[in-house]
């Protein structure tokens, strides 16, 4: 099975996520949908009682989880989008302010704290498993995280003051690196996978650096059209018509 684990704002009315099971998620300001792999509508869900700039976790396709900003708080759904519990304010339980999260395995969970400017592992009833130090004084900058993104032993913070910073599982510096970019970040399998202009890249997590692995050559990118990784491909959405289509792409020209 493949694992998948993508998390990013919600700034626009609208984002498109794809889970390790081949479902499609379409998240708005104020609800949420379900798709089947054949883009069928399974099932729908309203978020105007929870808050907006939803952040939305597929690290479990069983167990997917809204993360509100502007509420600091979490809710957790089964795999028909339906709410497990009451929500669960980070805020409060952590005296801070929590402005992104990710799921990590074993149904553990990656959080970070502006105030703090710490990166947080905990476990489901949130005890502390792991907590870096104040990374604002380690990268002298001060960090917003977009996207956490945990694969194999490594965990990706997704910025856009430093790019692509990694980290330990224990929440340890490892390295920034020259790689950034603004659209979300996407995980499949064991790499995760980046645009830089026209670049599609792949990084293994066993490997030091990413490479280049395709180049894009289609118009609908230039125009902000939102484009996804699912099953190992390179997806957009056609405006007019909302269909998922196969990105038309070119070989690696450097291999």
């Amino acid at each position: 099975m493949c694992l998948f684990a993508l998390v990013f704002r919600t700034q626009a009315q609208h984002r498109v996520q794809c889970d390790a099971l081949g479902n499609t998620y379409e998240i708005y300001s104020d609800h949420l949908t379900k798709h089947s792999s054949n883009f069928n509508l399974d099932f729908r869900l309203s978020t105007l009682q929870y808050g907006t700039s939803a952040q939305l976790d597929l690290t479990n396709p069983l167990v997917p989880f809204l993360f509100f900003e502007d509420q600091g708080s979490l809710v957790f759904l089964d795999n028909t989008i339906n709410v497990l519990e009451e929500p669960v304010f980070l805020n409060e339980r952590f005296q801070g302010q929590i402005t992104c999260v990710a799921g990590s395995k074993g149904d553990a969970l990656w959080l970070y704290d502006v105030n703090s400017s710490t990166l947080t592992r905990t476990n489901r009833q949130f005890e502390v498993l792991s907590k870096s130090a104040n990374l604002s004084y380690l990268t002298k900058s001060t960090l917003q995280p977009k996207q956490i993104i945990e694969s194999g032993q490594r965990v990706y913070l997704i910025t856009e003051e430093k790019g692509i910073v990694l980290f330990s599982l224990f929440g340890t510096l490892e390295s920034e690196t020259p790689y950034s970019t603004s659209d979300p970040v996407y995980q499949w399998n064991n790499f995760i996978y980046f645009r830089m202009g026209n670049m599609l890249f792949s990084w293994d997590h066993n490997q030091p650096k990413p490479e280049v692995i395709r180049y894009f050559d289609t118009p609908e990118l230039t125009g902000g059209i939102q484009w996804m990784m699912c099953e190992d491909k390179p997806f957009y959405f056609e405006p007019s018509t909302g269909i998922k289509r196969e990105i038309a792409i070119l070989e690696n020209l450097e291999k």
